[in-house]
């Protein structure tokens, strides 16, 4: 390939993008699917067929780590994948980045986390890791959890911990935690009360830059589609970003194209609008 390839090359987020919970629902106790349960629409899995059909090359780029990925996702089949907010990169068989916070890090940040008494999930492509120094229910039950600092510690041993989410920041002492976080790690805000906290340097935006080294070209006939901040640094290396109608404000303001909700199958609606499918 080279700067000139003139197929599209096109990243998508997830959450938000492709794939949508209606949150309010599932807080008014309705039964609504976990997240990573989640599935595209139909219309969303012929736009990537169609998109396929057409020679232009898909790449997924979403802050969940591959255990949090169900078959769905991978029935979109995918030239590439960017998981973990950018700390892993592949495209093809070929892995371009796998960034790990090292455990003296680890350690810190979980020593704080219980100094202030803040629960939180870290993620691997293996496995989530769950630290509830409060005691609290875990929200994942499929995953192990730690309430101390040595048995967290202890248990992720053998774990590839790339980064760590925050629900309920409304509710704690996110403040303290964020100025911790500063020259450490980079928080953003997912919405629907959750922080993500990602190793500084490892965004979606340097991930991408990445797969265009590898390919050898440049961001002409680049597209990326998402609704949440860890989807800003996209909007830096593009051609063009797309907005989703249910996008947080900020992330619309720095859009080429703002689309319908996910629950219009925005996504499917913008490729058409393109001219891409």
């Amino acid at each position: 390939m080279n700067g000139h390839d003139d197929r599209a090359l096109l990243f998508f987020d997830i959450d938000g993008t492709l794939v949508w919970r209606d949150v309010e629902a599932a807080k008014r106790g309705e039964n609504v699917p976990r997240f990573d349960k989640l599935s595209p629409s139909p219309a969303v899995y012929d736009a990537f067929e169609r998109l396929h059909e057409r020679g232009h090359l898909t790449c997924i780029c979403t802050g969940r780590s591959f255990c949090q990925i169900q078959q769905s996702p991978l029935d979109l089949e995918p030239n590439g994948w960017i998981v973990e907010a950018g700390s892993y990169v592949s495209f093809g068989d070929k892995v371009l980045r796998d960034v790990r916070i090292n455990v003296d890090l680890l350690f810190a940040t979980v020593s704080e986390l219980s100094r202030l008494g803040i629960d939180a999930e870290f993620e691997s492509n293996e496995s989530l890791l769950g630290f509830y120094p409060t005691l609290d229910a875990p929200r994942f039950p499929d995953f192990p959890v730690a309430h101390t600092v040595e048995s967290f510690m202890s248990r992720a041993e053998g774990l590839s911990l790339a980064k760590f989410c925050v629900h309920d920041s409304s509710n704690t002492d996110v403040s303290a935690l964020l100025a911790f976080a500063r020259g450490r790690y980079k928080a953003c805000d997912l919405s629907h009360d959750v922080m993500e906290f990602s190793l500084l340097g490892c965004n979606k935006g340097s991930a991408i830059q990445l797969v265009f080294d590898y390919l050898g070209r440049g961001q002409r006939q680049s597209f990326a589609f998402g609704d949440s901040e860890n989807d800003l640094p996209m909007a830096d290396v593009v051609d063009r970003f797309v907005a989703l109608g249910n996008a947080l404000e900020q992330v619309k303001q720095r859009a080429s194209i703002i689309t319908l909700p996910v629950w219009d199958d925005g996504v499917p609606v913008a490729l058409e609008t393109l001219g891409l499918i």
